[in-house]
């Protein structure tokens, strides 16, 4: 009769264990995981379905020093050094903070680099040519010119009416935390810090931002790995044959939270 009663148990916990990965795969595999419900531009809003109610969020630019920032990431660094530099410039890889408020600790971070990107239109229109580009300059014998490289970042960007300015991109490596923490929760907080040699020095910013998942296949996703993929000299190897998906973050909130330098102590006295 034990005997019986265990294998009942086994074959249930392999039926749950089985339903489980059946909905992990589904999840997944969806056309469309995002909360994101309506993006109206015009009146500078993003709606997003949150447990049954829909909720209403401001839509804003990126911050012009952080859109420089990015726009003019490699310029007036020496060749030689070009894509080392571009690998541990520390401007386009924020703290990325997700949340779930289930857990003991809800908020998780990691280190993601953050891209801008063009308009979806735009995005559509060369994504096979720009592709094509990417893989030829990591084809020997152009894997390692870094010019032909740095040359291909610059035309991506060199007409700005082709960016989008409501929304940076990121790739999801892992499919772990940060992806199921979005599945529940689109709110994402981006912590940006990097230096300057004009003031201010130190410049820190705090960006809220909403999370749309896009899937493996779509012309952004596309457009965000080739990115990565323009930035390493090996392609990396993942835990599943492809990266999970990729984010369209689309900034709400701006904090500024940069610091100048002074000279001397503060004065403790009124």
């Amino acid at each position: 009769m034990r005997e019986i009663l265990r294998s009942d148990k086994l074959n249930c916990l392999k039926a749950k264990r089985k339903a489980c990965w059946s909905v992990l795969v589904f999840i997944m595999s969806g056309k469309n995981n995002s909360r994101i419900k309506f993006i109206d531009r015009d009146s500078r809003r993003i709606e997003i379905n949150d447990s049954n109610l829909s909720m209403l969020y401001p839509l804003n630019p990126i911050p012009s020093e952080l859109y420089n920032a990015l726009l003019n990431l490699i310029e007036g660094t020496n060749e030689e050094r070009l894509i080392d530099y571009m690998r541990e410039e520390i401007t386009h890889q924020p703290v990325f903070i997700t949340y779930d408020f289930s857990m003991p600790f809800p908020v998780n971070s990691a280190n993601k680099r953050v891209w801008l990107t063009l308009t979806d239109d735009e995005i559509m229109a060369r994504i096979d040519d720009l592709e094509g580009l990417v893989l030829e300059a990591k084809t020997p014998p152009h894997a390692r010119d870094n010019e032909i490289r740095a040359d291909l970042y610059r035309k991506l960007f060199i007409d700005e009416s082709k960016i989008d300015l409501f929304r940076l991109g990121a790739i999801e490596l892992y499919g772990s935390t940060t992806y199921h923490n979005i599945l529940r929760n689109p709110r994402v907080t981006l912590h940006f810090r990097w230096f300057k040699r004009n003031e201010p020095r130190n410049v820190g910013m705090q960006i809220n931002c909403l999370a749309e998942i896009v899937q493996p296949g779509d012309p952004f996703y596309r457009y965000i790995r080739l990115l990565v993929y323009l930035y390493g000299w090996k392609f990396l190897d993942l835990p599943g044959s492809v990266y999970p998906c990729a984010y369209k973050l689309w900034i709400s909130e701006v904090k500024i939270k940069s610091l100048n330098h002074t000279r001397g102590f503060y004065s403790t006295s009124e």
